[in-house]
Parts: C-alpha cells; sequence; structure tokens
C-alpha cells in the first residue's frame, strides 16, 4: 500500500545510509512501519523549533463555549521529501531496499518541522491552534466557531492537508486536548487521566517512584501545594531504604 501510494519507492543502486526496519502496533490493531534511523539522527540539523507547553497553547481560550478538533490524515507523510533528502531514508526489509518519499516517523526533526508547517498554514487566524497533527478550533458562540472552523478548513484545503474524518469531532460543547477536558466551565483535568492514575500499580522501589511522578505530574497545577507535596516524597526517598508507607 505505501508503495503504491507513492509513500515509499525501490531503491535498487547502494544507498549511502540504510536503516532496520521498525514495525510499530497502533491502537486501532492496524501497524506502522518506520525506519530506525538512530545512526541517522546524529547527523540531522534539526530547526529547533520552540515546542510550546500545553498551558501555552490553552492560555488563550479564555471563556470559549463550543470546540472543534481536526486530525490530519497520517500528517508526517503529507510533508514531501527532497530528492537529496530521500535516499537518506533508506531501509532494508525482507523484500528489498525501500526508500520514503514522504516524512517519515522517527526522524529527529519531524515534528519541530511539521509543527511549522502546520502553524504557518494556520498564521493570521483566531481562535485556532494546533499542536503537532492535532488543530483545535474554538469560539465563545456557535457563529464565531462555525466562522473560525471555515476559514481552517478553506486553509488546509489550500495547502492540501488531509483529514482523518474518523478522529475528528466538530461543534462539541466540551472536548478533549492535551491531556485536558475543555468546556463553558474552562479547563479541568481529564477523567481518563485521572483513572489512569489511580488505577496504576503502586510503585515498589525508586525508579517505579519516579515513573509515577512522571505519569501524573501534569495534574500538579490542578493540586494545591503540589509541588511542596512532591519534593517532600522525593526527599523522603532520597539515599533510603524505599518504603511506600512511609511516604508524606
Amino acid at each position: 500500500m505505501m508503495k503504491a501510494n507513492g509513500i515509499i519507492s525501490k531503491v535498487e543502486e547502494a544507498p549511502e545510509w540504510c536503516s532496520s526496519i521498525v514495525v510499530v502496533p497502533k491502537k486501532n490493531g492496524a501497524i506502522r512501519m518506520c525506519g530506525d534511523f538512530t545512526e541517522l539522527n546524529h547527523s540531522i540539523v534539526r530547526e529547533r523549533l520552540f515546542l510550546p507547553s500545553s498551558e501555552e497553547t490553552l492560555a488563550n481560550i479564555g471563556d470559549a463555549k463550543v470546540f472543534s478538533k481536526l486530525d490530519a490524515r497520517m500528517g508526517f507523510w503529507q510533508v514531501p521529501l527532497s530528492e537529496n533528502s530521500r535516499k537518506l531514508t533508506t531501509f532494508i526489509t525482507p523484500f528489498g531496499r525501500f526508500c520514503f518519499n514522504r516524512m517519515p516517523f522517527g526522524i529527529s526533526s519531524a515534528p519541530e518541522h511539521y509543527q511549522r508547517r502546520v502553524a504557518q498554514v494556520l498564521e493570521g487566524l483566531t481562535g485556532c491552534v494546533n499542536m503537532m497533527d492535532d488543530v483545535l478550533i474554538w469560539g465563545r458562540t456557535v457563529e464565531e466557531h462555525d466562522s473560525r472552523l471555515k476559514r481552517v478548513l478553506t486553509k488546509f484545503k489550500d495547502a492540501n492537508i488531509t483529514l482523518n474524518f474518523e478522529k475528528c469531532e466538530f461543534r462539541k460543547s466540551s472536548i478533549k486536548f492535551l491531556g485536558h477536558l475543555l468546556s463553558d466551565n474552562g479547563i479541568s483535568i481529564d477523567p481518563d487521566k485521572v483513572n489512569a492514575v489511580l488505577n496504576m500499580t503502586a510503585p515498589t522501589n525508586k525508579s517505579e517512584v519516579h515513573s509515577v511522578l512522571g505519569m501524573f505530574n501534569y495534574l500538579t497545577k490542578f493540586i494545591p501545594s503540589a509541588a511542596d507535596l512532591l519534593y517532600q516524597l522525593l526527599v523522603s526517598i532520597k539515599n533510603k531504604p524505599f518504603n511506600l508507607e512511609t511516604l508524606p
């Protein structure tokens, strides 16, 4: 399918770079084929684009009451590679060598480049923001929201960006975005994220405690004195035998 759609092409000549193949399972049961570009990434010059945090991304929503979320279909693959770059992505399979004609997953500069390209498409529009291949549109009224959504869709059409309709959500009174629940009541915690923390296995050593901290770190802005609590937790396990019952 990837070859038929022009995503990859057969490579006959000896390549300067050749990576191994990586197959990644997706949530829907399908698979995503990538290359292991670990060695290539050492030689790639990244754009060093500043990727905004979720707080910065959601800061301008204000008193929005109507939301839509657009999901780009296989976003990276919508970005063509230059002729000079394609052969660098050569990877080997049991069926021969292939290279990507479109930006593949696994390239270190890909997230920054894609974020910049989508941001350029949306430049000058109000009431919308993108984080990688997800675009959030909002409005204080249905009319304001629909007007903004139409402008975004027009921009996407002009830029030949296609969407995954199954993952898009339109004209919602509440919507999940960047691990948060957005509604006319403001920004709150995504209940699924809270349940994931509540149902996770209790840590049994220092390493697992640090993993736990990483999982629910984004919740701290909703918890009074969270910084003090986390500091006490880290101090309590530093250079001491781990005992869950002694934690604050």
